[in-house]
């Protein structure tokens, strides 16, 4: 019992979570702050060391730099030396390997008591096959039997899921049979622990998983060759399972590095990132069937591998903590958080999700506190509305709007004020206070169009006639007119939704005097006034002409986004099921739907839109259907085009006279001698049904002939 409870005594001190936790945020940004302060003066006057710390002065995440210091610091005495390894150390809290060479330079000249103080922060921090095992060696050298015992047993408990454990299996083995006992007692002892301890290395996907089922072979035989086939017999098949799983493992791992410096993301990482992505979803996926309590600890353990080399990727720290709020582990989810905390302390992501956490386990204090201590490291307008919401839900009204006032004398932004109105519209039911903070906004930010859009946006979500007609024409004489484009725009959708046609006419006649535009203005805009949602009045072969004339489609884009978004995707839809129609259809001419879907894309290349409306599959088809020689012909062209040469191909569909001398290809009415004589000769082309066999639309036909025109003069 009294084993027992020095074994709970050393996991307590080790495993203890941050206890305060402001307390520990303040100790972690003043070894940020004094990190600089001490590597401006050279710890020790080496021409390497100095060189070094300039680098890191130019770039602190210098690896090579930072090793290089840390290497002559090896050669100074440790009085020297220490603060500069706890600078490296602080830098890089993950580097398990340099943890190791700095305890062993401790231990050396015999600074027991630094050397536990710093195994005490360093194990729990990094999982790291090295450190822990200078951590049993230290144990074993220093401290009894039973101290030893636990050491390693702890040690097994946090790191036996590592491939690498094998080494620390070979040493507690080999300690155990180290062990002289006194008496028959404390023969069968010894005996019982060194066959648990061999049983459970069979059973432990690892390197050398081999000699140790040979070894425990030996001891079982040694001991009774009788009882031993009974349990060779039962064991052998853990034994192969665990083989099995640590070459998947061991597969899954190629490639990762474990001795990487962590360093904040950075393209030259995007390798490792992937590649540790891979393995954790890997050890998700539970390809060994393992039991749930089992698959959760291999997780845990490949996300502890993982943060050696990603500590500084706040979106690792994330997924950990959600990977646990999924499991309903909330005390283990915040510890994760608030280690994310100490690797990521910029990152405000990290303290919202640890604000919620503690919110909803009525840790108001700690909130409040997570809140001021982000805003004295990184104030910006998101914390504050972040707090603000906080506030409101816990304190009340008065709370958040003092926040509010305290955030306006702090942080020049507009969002505050957006927010700010919301939080009063939403939550406190209050709209005369959201109109006077919009008010104040639009003073404070009288040039700030997303402003003004905003609350032009909340007026008109409250059907607030009078009022958004005054801000309409309040923002017109403010802004300059170049800057005023979109306003009209937004004035001109208010007039349709609210006014008679008169009045919308006379906006629009105000816009064109302002802005110009001419013709094109009022397109677009019939084009915005005819549709409703996906609906309106166009086809897609109108569209197609139509955007030839506009040029561009951005602006109306701008005005009725969903209609044309959602239009778009119709058309698309549409054209897709066109797509499979035609497919068939068209095999007897083009062969296989590979070629035809060859066809159609050298097509496209060769004729591109000056507009971005989707064409009708129907147009393009004919196209191709109506092309002599088709494969041949694209084939040609496009590999003459590629080259950059002028095309010689003299073949019929490329004949015709001077481009210059045709209509426009978007007329829509009428038809020239020119078209009537190609719409006679046109030849037919088949859809699905023969009843709806055809000619080619002479308009289609003259478009192709100038196109093939322009392209031989380039």
């Amino acid at each position: 019992m009294e084993n027992q409870n020095e074994q709970n005594g050393r996991e307590s001190n080790l495993e203890h979570p941050i206890t305060d936790n402001k307390t520990e945020l303040q100790h972690s940004e003043i070894n940020e702050e004094s990190r600089d302060n001490i590597v401006r003066k050279p710890t020790f006057q080496t021409p390497k060391s100095i060189e070094a710390e300039q680098k890191i002065h130019e770039d602190p995440w210098d690896t090579d730099a930072w090793v290089t210091l840390f290497m002559e610091a090896q050669n100074q005495p440790i009085e020297v030396a220490r603060s500069m390894y706890k600078l490296f150390l602080s830098q890089f809290p993950t580097a398990g390997r340099y943890w190791k060479l700095y305890i062993e330079h401790e231990w050396k000249q015999g600074n027991e008591e630094i050397v536990e103080d710093t195994f005490q922060k360093a194990l729990l921090t990094c999982h790291h096959i090295d450190l822990w095992k200078t951590y049993t060696d230290y144990i074993r050298t220093r401290k009894s039997r039973t101290e030893a015992t636990e050491a390693y047993e702890f040690a097994l408990k946090h790191l036996g899921l590592d491939i690498q454990i094998n080494n620390l299996w070979s040493d507690y083995i080999e300690f155990l049979q180290e062990w002289e006992p006194r008496n028959t007692q404390e023969e069968n002892s010894k005996r019982d622990q060194l066959r648990s301890a061999y049983q459970r290395a069979v059973q432990t996907p690892m390197y050398n998983l081999d000699n140790f089922w040979k070894e425990y072979e030996n001891f079982e035989n040694s001991l009774n060759k009788t009882l031993a086939k009974g349990l060779l017999t039962e064991y052998q098949p853990l034994y192969s399972s665990a083989r099995a799983e640590f070459r998947a493992r061991k597969n899954r791992r190629e490639g990762l590095l474990l001795n990487i410096l962590a360093c904040p993301p950075s393209p030259k990482m995007e390798e490792q990132v992937r590649l540790w992505r891979k393995y954790i979803e890997g050890e998700k996926s539970n390809p060994h069937k393992l039991e749930a309590e089992e698959l959760y600890k291999r997780v845990v353990a490949a996300y502890e591998q993982a943060i050696i080399c990603l500590y500084r990727y706040p979106d690792l720290w994330l997924e950990i903590y959600f990977y646990h709020i999924q499991r309903k582990d909330l005390d283990t989810a915040k510890e994760y958080l608030y280690r994310g905390i100490q690797a990521c302390p910029e990152c405000p992501m990290l303290y919202f999700c640890l604000a919620d956490l503690e919110e909803y386990m009525k840790n108001f204090s700690s909130v409040e506190s997570l809140y001021e201590e982000l805003l004295r490291l990184s104030p910006s307008s998101l914390v504050y509305i972040q707090y603000m919401q906080f506030l409101r839900r816990v304190k009340g009204i008065e709370a958040s709007r003092k926040l509010f006032m305290r955030a306006r004398k702090e942080i020049s932004d507009y969002h505050l004020y957006i927010a700010a109105a919301e939080l009063e519209y939403y939550r406190n039911k209050n709209l005369d206070a959201a109109l006077n903070i919009f008010e104040l906004g639009l003073k404070s930010f009288p040039q700030v169009l997303d402003f003004a859009l905003e609350f032009i946006a909340f007026l008109w979500m409250l059907g607030d006639e009078t009022n958004l007609q005054a801000l309409f024409e309040r923002l017109l004489l403010d802004y300059p007119v170049e800057e005023s484009t979109l306003i009209w725009d937004k004035y001109c959708q208010f007039a349709q939704s609210f006014f008679g046609l008169e009045k919308r006419r006379e906006i629009e006649m105000r816009r064109l005097e302002a802005v110009g535009g001419g013709e094109k203005s009022l397109l677009e805009s019939a084009f915005s006034y005819y549709s409703f949602r996906d609906l309106n009045s166009w086809t897609s072969s109108d569209l197609l002409y139509i955007g030839d004339s506009l040029n561009s489609r951005q602006s109306v884009q701008t005005l009725e986004p969903k209609s044309t978004k959602s239009t778009s995707i119709a058309k698309r839809n549409r054209t897709n099921v066109e797509s499979k129609r035609m497919e068939s259809s068209s095999s007897s001419h083009l062969g296989s739907s590979g070629s035809l879907l060859e066809s159609l894309q050298a097509l496209m290349n060769m004729f591109p839109l000056s507009s971005d409306i989707i064409p009708d599959v129907n147009y393009v088809l004919n196209l191709v259907l109506c092309t002599p020689d088709s494969m041949q012909g694209i084939s040609n062209i496009q590999n003459e085009k590629s080259r950059g040469e002028k095309r010689k191909n003299t073949s019929d569909w490329s004949k015709g006279t001077n481009p210059s001398s045709l209509s426009p290809p978007h007329r829509m009415n009428g038809m020239s001698i020119e078209e009537a004589e190609m719409e006679e000769n046109a030849p037919l082309y088949n859809n699905s049904d023969p009843a709806d066999s055809q000619r080619l639309p002479s308009r289609d036909i003259f478009r192709v002939r100038q196109a093939q025109r322009q392209a031989k003069s380039t």
